[in-house]
């Protein structure tokens, strides 16, 4: 009997471990998935200011920015590309088109590369043609 508990013990663990994993990741998905679907609620653009870009490898890479709406200053981050590390000290203070919901403008997210854009069914500018000579 000691035998049969032995090999079952590893068997279950793997499975809750499993289950776990695949419930974390299914509702990271939907949060994703519900964030940009907030934004594209009443969608609107501005224009925000990167003030800093954090590329933490594993612990993910952020882009720091802020933007106004209604006389206040939003300030939030963004996940960023692993294509924004050339970027990294040319687009500090920059400004870059955003795009936010105008029912809460906490649901933002700034627009940078092509991929960006095409995400959000925005058109890529022409003044921004200058970005794809860092990237890859």
């Amino acid at each position: 009997m000691q035998v049969k508990q032995i090999i079952n013990i590893p068997i279950i663990s793997i499975i809750i471990i499993i289950t776990i994993g695949l419930i974390i990741y299914l509702t990271g998905k939907k949060s994703g998935d519900n964030y940009k679907k907030n934004i594209l609620n009443k969608p609107t653009l501005t224009t925000g200011i990167i003030t800093n870009v954090e590329l933490k490898g594993r612990l993910g890479n952020f882009v720091e920015y802020h933007f106004d709406f209604n006389r206040n200053t939003i300030y939030s981050n963004g996940n960023a590309h692993n294509e924004y590390a050339p970027l990294k000290n040319i687009i500090v203070n920059k400004q870059f088109p955003v795009i936010f919901s105008s029912v809460n403008p906490n649901y933002n997210m700034i627009l940078i590369l092509p991929e960006d854009f095409k995400e959000y069914n925005v058109p890529f500018p022409d003044s921004l043609k200058w970005v794809l000579q860092y990237v890859k």
